[in-house]
């Protein structure tokens, strides 16, 4: 993968860029038929309006071509915008959309994949946080005529009895709806993880 990144500063805040992306899938399975180059181009420009403001967005195209005569390429819109905003220091607001190609799988040739993500994180005290999020994706599967509607949300609470100690506690449901009928179905997710830093 080669990714290059050129910015020109608009203003004290401000930065235009220009990005090109670079990627080259080599499946050691060769019936897969899946060997294929990504490049990307890009536009777009990152700012950080006020201490509570921030974010970032590109636009362009993103272009799909395989080695095999036997998968057709693609080219679509691809996009990836961010907006962080801090109403407080210790409460903080995500959203986040992309669109872009992802690896085929299930006898695709690639995923059309158009995401949207917000999260909203609060330390309600030094030792208690916690985390709310929701996730919509629109996924098309090219070359087989399946389109799935992924929605997900999800809540976990963190809790830090010491600096170097963290115990979070989460719940994840995603429930995905295809027109594919063997491939909708609903999931729970709960985790229970601990992090220990020096």
């Amino acid at each position: 993968m080669f990714n290059s990144i050129w910015f020109h500063r608009l203003g004290a805040k401000t930065r235009s860029l220009v990005e090109v992306r670079h990627t080259d899938h080599d499946y050691k399975l060769s019936s897969a038929l899946r060997d294929s180059t990504n490049l990307a181009l890009l536009g777009g420009a990152t700012w950080d309006a006020t201490g509570k403001t921030s974010g970032s967005f590109k636009l362009g195209a993103e272009r799909k071509d395989f080695d095999s005569d036997q998968r057709e390429d693609f080219t679509s819109p691809m996009w990836e915008v961010g907006v962080t905003w801090k109403p407080r220091t210790y409460s903080v607001f995500n959203l986040t959309s992309r669109r872009a190609f992802d690896e085929g799988d299930d006898g695709a040739s690639t995923i059309n994949d158009w995401t949207t993500l917000a999260t909203w994180e609060h330390e309600w005290t030094s030792r208690i946080a916690t985390e709310l999020k929701y996730r919509f994706s629109d996924r098309d599967y090219e070359g087989i005529g399946r389109n799935d509607d992924r929605t997900s949300y999800g809540a976990g609470v963190t809790w830090s009895p010491d600096r170097w100690v963290d115990v979070t506690l989460s719940y994840l449901r995603t429930e995905n709806d295809s027109n594919l009928r063997s491939e909708t179905y609903d999931r729970n997710v709960y985790l229970l993880s601990f992090d220990l830093s020096l």
